[in-house]
C-alpha cells in the first residue's frame, strides 16, 4: 500500500496526470466509461469493451 501512495505522489507532478477523489454522490457531466484498479504490483484497466491486466510494465495481457 505504501508503494502505491508513493507512485501516486510521484505521478501528481506530471503534466498529463490529473488526480483527485470524487465524493460518492458527485454528479458527473458525462458517464465514465472506464476505470482502473491498482492492487500491489497488478494494474487492471477496464474499458468499454475490454479489460487490460498489467503485471509487468512491458507486457500487457488482454483478459
Amino acid at each position: 500500500m505504501v508503494g502505491q501512495v508513493h507512485r501516486l505522489i510521484a505521478a501528481i507532478g506530471t503534466p498529463n496526470v490529473r488526480f483527485g477523489i470524487l465524493p460518492a454522490r458527485t454528479r458527473m457531466p458525462h458517464v465514465l466509461t472506464h476505470g482502473y484498479w491498482v492492487v500491489d504490483q497488478l494494474v487492471m484497466v477496464e474499458l468499454v469493451d475490454v479489460e487490460y491486466t498489467i503485471s509487468d510494465p512491458i507486457v500487457w495481457t488482454l483478459t
